[in-house]
């Protein structure tokens, strides 16, 4: 992914953090950016795998600085699922949340 900010601070939109998925499946995943839609399953869409869900926590955890990735992982169905969860937490870390 792209580096677009400093990972470890600001606040990410739903919208900015699928961008940033966008490139993280195109890329490392090879799947074609039109596939990765808010609504793309990641098992039966993107052919997500156990492997593939370790290596997207670890990538996540470092582009937006989140702790709590490697936990969390298992229970998204969506590429929208991921999106929400990162633009919470960084929304937690921002002064006055």
């Amino acid at each position: 992914m792209e580096e677009t900010r400093d990972a470890k601070v600001g606040y990410w939109t739903p919208e900015e953090v699928l961008e940033e998925l966008v490139a993280w499946f195109s890329v490392l995943q090879g799947v074609r950016p039109e596939l990765v839609t808010p609504d793309a399953r990641l098992l039966g869409d993107l052919g997500v795998d156990s492997l593939d869900y370790m290596n997207l926590s670890l990538t996540i955890g470092e582009e937006f600085g989140i702790d709590t990735w490697a936990e969390d992982v298992p229970e998204f169905i969506t590429v929208m699922d991921i999106a929400r969860f990162i633009s919470s937490a960084t929304r937690a870390r921002m002064p006055g949340s």
